[in-house]
């Protein structure tokens, strides 16, 4: 069970890797756990919903994984400058669907849960 922040960021990411240290995962996460662009950057976007993300992105940036009250975790999205480019937009660690590097190397693929992110 992930009971502390360090347990929660061992299994589970919320940030762009370092291309230069981990080049599979950096394309991987850059493929398939990136939302938008949207909100003014791209209005036109599937996610948006009178005027806002539906899905609630971009996320804003966060030091250190932290749980809530309610014991939900706030994961971590550091403002460290890595980026990427997606239709010529910028976009950051504040638009990184929640991952498990171990299960996104593997499966290469998106699972749907907004829930946490």
């Amino acid at each position: 069970m992930l009971r502390t922040s360090t347990d929660i960021d061992g299994v589970i990411s919320a940030e762009l890797p370092d291309a230069n240290l981990y080049p599979k995962l950096s394309k991987a996460v850059a493929t398939y756990m990136i939302h938008g662009p949207c909100g003014v950057t791209r209005i036109s976007s599937p996610c948006m919903i009178n005027g806002r993300c539906s899905k609630f992105y971009p996320k804003k940036f966060k030091l250190l994984t932290t749980i809530d009250e309610d014991g939900y975790p706030c994961y971590k999205r550091q403002d460290n400058g890595i980026f990427i480019l997606k239709n010529g937009i910028k976009l950051d660690n504040r638009n990184v669907v929640l991952y498990s590097p171990l299960l996104l190397l593997r499966y290469q693929a998106q699972f749907e849960n907004y829930y946490y992110s």
